[in-house]
């Protein structure tokens, strides 16, 4: 059998797959498709005058449908000379439990597929989901579209989504609501989730996730310098994170990171001048010189480690 629901009947304990299929509805978050790394993601392949839905596992109102190796065929007419244009889908039809994978095609434009029932409301309802399109002439398919999407991890989603607000690669063009909070920007272009201000932040240098080497600051105290044009950051705010390393008693080494803002005002920039001096590292200005020094802390001591491991713009 190419195709068959995942979820059937239990007789003991007397759970029927209609309530299996609301509980993963809500755990895939409403979201159709078909599920990452499981078979061939819902690929296909052209066998003759045969299309076939390869394997893997889709999702359709919570309804798991798996596709085995050999796959689910459709078959088109093969001496039909005028240009044909098909929609592939899943239809799910819970009055006879059963999956079946058709095709509906005609001429002009590609066909709607039919409508879905809301499955988790109508118990007995039929639902169908749109997997692909292509164009058949005399029984050659081409022109292959893939519509179906794959379902992304909600993780994934909430973190590049956070990601993406913080460091301005993704901007809302007008407020949105998501679970009744709203999402815009005010008349000032801050960015706010309600009435929560969301800080965006444009990293300068290095990764928390260890894509660059840290800044070294020398036990000796003498200065490392900088490599970036700091005077086009004047009266702006930049966040340093510092690393400040330990041995405790047992000789293993303890890590901490400090995050310090700062604001470079313009009148400090060409100045030989102690902009900042914290327990772990300070900055220095030189005279006519575009750029800044870093070295150890006046509060730091003498056997512990410091760097700098990160530097970011604060854009608002």
């Amino acid at each position: 059998m190419s195709i068959r629901l995942i979820r059937q009947e239990s007789q003991t304990p007397n759970v029927t797959n209609h309530d299996d299929a609301r509980m993963v509805r809500y755990a895939y978050g409403g979201f159709d498709g078909f599920v990452k790394d499981r078979g061939s993601e819902i690929g296909y392949a052209i066998d003759g005058t045969s299309f076939v839905v390869q394997s893997g596992v889709l999702v359709l109102q919570g309804w798991e449908v798996e596709i085995d190796a050999n796959g689910a065929s459709i078959s088109v007419p093969p001496n039909v000379s005028t240009l044909q244009y098909f929609s592939v889908y899943l239809e799910v039809n819970c009055g006879t439990d059963a999956a079946t994978i058709k095709s509906t095609y005609q001429s002009g434009t590609y066909p709607d597929i039919p409508a879905s029932d809301n499955l988790t409301a109508n118990t007995v309802g039929v639902a169908r989901l749109l997997l692909y399109q292509f164009t058949v002439t005399n029984g050659v398919i081409s022109n292959v579209k893939k519509v179906v999407q794959r379902i992304e991890y909600s993780l994934y989603n909430i973190s590049e989504l956070r990601d993406g607000l913080q460091n301005g690669t993704i901007i809302p063009a007008n407020a949105k609501s998501i679970n009744s909070l709203e999402i815009k920007r005010d008349e000032n272009g801050v960015l706010k989730i309600g009435d929560t201000i969301i800080p965006q932040r444009r990293l300068l240098y290095g990764d928390l996730q260890k894509l660059e080497v840290p800044i070294s600051l020398p036990s000796d105290g003498s200065l490392v310098a900088f490599p970036i044009e700091w005077a086009q950051y004047k009266d702006k705010t930049i966040e340093i994170v510092a690393r400040h390393a330990d041995s405790n008693s047992s000789g293993r080494s303890v890590s901490v990171d400090h995050h310090v803002k700062i604001t470079l005002h313009h009148n400090e920039m060409n100045l030989t001048y102690d902009l900042i001096d914290t327990e772990f590292f300070a900055i220095r200005t030189q005279t006519n010189v575009d750029g800044f020094y870093f070295k150890r802390g006046s509060g730091a001591v003498a056997d512990d480690s410091y760097s700098i491991v990160a530097i970011y713009e604060i854009i608002q």
